[in-house]
């Protein structure tokens, strides 16, 4: 009876822990977006009063930025390195709950592929867009 407890705790505790790192997420990406609108609503202030807001006060420092190939670069760079992280952590989980590590070099290691992918073309993209 005993060891049938462990098998069944094990996959729930992946999953709270899973659970929890997504909330996590939810929240940064609420309060960044909170913080995001505050810095606009400033900025509409004070142009509405006839000031010119800082360049501080950009979000990536100047107009010209915000258009610029390198954003798109970034982007790519960006979700490669996410598609990766996420790709090895899949690997690792799956690999050790199931006790099938091929299971999880074949899931997590196709999506991390894919995120090396994007990185490759944030790398060969970057010589073409500039």
């Amino acid at each position: 009876m005993q060891g049938g407890s462990v098998q069944l705790l094990d996959p729930l505790i992946a999953l709270v822990g899973l659970v929890g790192v997504l909330g996590l997420i939810a929240y940064w990406i609420s309060a960044r977006r909170t913080l995001r609108e505050l810095e606009i609503r400033e900025r509409v202030a004070l142009i509405e009063k006839g000031l010119s807001p800082p360049p501080e006060l950009m979000p990536t420092g100047s107009v010209d930025a915000v258009h610029s190939p390198a954003t798109r670069v970034d982007r790519y760079r960006t979700a490669g390195i996410l598609l990766v992280g996420l790709g090895l952590a899949l690997m690792l989980l799956l690999g050790t709950t199931a006790n099938v590590p091929e299971v999880g070099v074949g899931v997590g290691g196709a999506i991390a592929i894919l995120g090396a992918a994007l990185i490759a073309i944030s790398v060969f993209g970057s010589r073409g867009g500039k």
